[in-house]
């Protein structure tokens, strides 16, 4: 082969591989560069965010605001009675939950209730204008399973502190920011307050109860004499630490709603807890986080109304009844509404003008706990849409009662449970007087009552009594 050929046979190689080169180039470097860039744009995919992300709405309940001294985390389960895990899951305990009838409701903080108030009748008397100011030590009984973790949290019950602000702004806002709260400490407790007789559930048995109630323990009560000394109540009481003490706890947990520590306490809803070290009266009040919200505020006015019950000397000894009796053939009620007890007049319930009723008053109040201006049977009635007449809106001028009633229907407070306990508190009288009153009081002689005149003077701004205890 002549230099000729040879140099043919080169140029040929060279071109081959130089082929070969740039398609190895184009095709790796080249070709995706020019596809992405003439390639058509899709759209992007929305992807919905979890309610755990949405930021909150009035509807979702408020952050939990707690003081400084909360616990920033839940105390050690070592403090929680030794169960074994529950056989039906290694990790979590039996649920009740899984149960429809027992299945946590989706608990939505209520807002501000629309509650409809005329013009007093005569408001020729002065508003108060004293802050009542009360610091609340609030106590949390939340027990914990050594998985799953607070037994609030597996059940979705919701915080105390969060249904404490709540409560206390409804109250703030009810009584025209005359009562302001705050709570001042909160304690965690991971365990089952004791029982009376000395019992305290176990993880166990407390699910057993929750899931069937013949296994609930009996007696209920919570031994709230060694709450107190456990805790160091009274002694940080008497050393004006707090005002109030508020004690959170679960279903069965046994927290009565309203009582007194100390001296010169009286019934409230519970008898007064004996054998403490306070030396003045410690109110006390027990809440439900299982029950939620709104009978946060039942509990508040069932206070109320056993302690206006004390200041207007109802009894129930030999007969009379409680304030929502209405016999005018009794001689043994001498607080019947016409005879000016202005606790009967103010709690008269639509049961109290029911015409099935024989005599029946005519004109109702503001209701009280278990009755509603507009009720007319066994239940509160707070969606009972009957038009009645009532004179509740008249309280806003006591001591001036008038017995003028104006036409109402359960729209004044919304038709609902939590808007008539917010209506309630609100015409609750606020005014800046006293008032002297006088009473027939039935004295025991023997096998006979014999009437004693009683007379004294009474604060026309009845949030005094029900809020601040310097009365006693």
């Amino acid at each position: 082969m002549n230099n000729k050929g040879i140099g043919v046979i080169v140029i040929i190689v060279i071109v081959a591989l130089t082929t070969i080169i740039s398609a190895s180039i184009y095709g790796v470097f080249i070709q995706p560069a020019i596809s992405k860039f003439f390639e058509p744009k899709k759209e992007q995919s929305i992807i919905p965010i979890s309610s755990e992300t949405q930021p909150p709405t009035a509807t979702q309940p408020p952050q939990a605001i707690v003081s400084d001294t909360q616990p920033q985390s839940i105390p050690s389960v070592a403090t929680v009675p030794q169960t074994k895990t529950p056989t039906s899951s290694p990790s979590k305990p039996n649920n009740p939950a899984t149960n429809p009838a027992t299945k946590p409701q989706n608990r939505v903080t209520p807002t501000t209730p629309k509650v409809t108030l005329t013009q007093p009748y005569r408001a020729i008397v002065e508003r108060a204008s004293n802050k009542i100011q009360k610091r609340v030590y609030l106590l949390s009984y939340e027990p914990t399973h050594p998985t799953s973790g607070p037994l609030i949290k597996y059940y979705s019950w919701v915080r105390p502190e969060t249904i404490s602000e709540w409560l206390i702004r409804m109250v703030r806002e009810s009584t025209s920011s005359l009562v302001q709260y705050k709570i001042s400490e909160q304690k965690i407790i991971a365990d089952f307050p004791t029982k009376i007789d000395g019992y305290k559930y176990s993880l166990n048995d407390y699910f057993a109860c929750m899931t069937d109630t013949s296994k609930c323990h009996n007696p209920d009560n919570a031994d709230f004499a060694k709450i107190l000394a456990e805790n160091n109540i009274c002694e940080r009481f008497n050393n004006n630490e707090f005002d109030e003490l508020w004690i959170f706890g679960g279903d069965n947990f046994g927290l009565d709603i309203f009582r007194f520590a100390g001296p010169k306490g009286f019934f409230g809803t519970s008898p007064v807890v004996e054998g403490t070290s306070c030396n003045k009266p410690l109110p006390i009040m027990g809440f439900n986080y299982e029950a939620s919200y709104t009978p946060a505020l039942a509990n508040m006015v069932r206070r109320s109304e056993s302690i206006l019950r004390e200041v207007f000397k109802v009894t129930e000894e030999g007969g009379v009844g409680s304030w929502h009796s209405y016999s005018k053939d009794s001689k043994l009620n001498p607080y019947f509404v016409k005879d000016g007890n202005f606790f009967y007049r103010f709690t008269n319930s639509g049961r109290s003008i029911d015409e099935s009723r024989k005599d029946p008053i005519g004109i109702a109040g503001c209701g009280y706990s278990g009755g509603t201006p507009t009720t007319s049977n066994s239940s509160l009635g707070s969606d009972n849409k009957r038009k009645v007449l009532s004179n509740c809106d008249e309280f806003q001028s006591f001591p001036y009662i008038n017995n003028i009633p104006r036409e109402i229907t359960c729209s004044a407070w919304g038709c609902t449970d939590y808007g008539f306990y917010y209506y309630w508190l609100m015409n609750v009288p606020k005014n800046k007087c006293f008032y002297n009153i006088s009473w027939n009081e039935p004295i025991r002689e023997g096998n006979n009552y014999v009437n004693k005149v009683i007379t004294r003077p009474i604060k026309c701004n009845w949030l005094e009594y029900i809020f601040d205890f310097s009365w006693r």
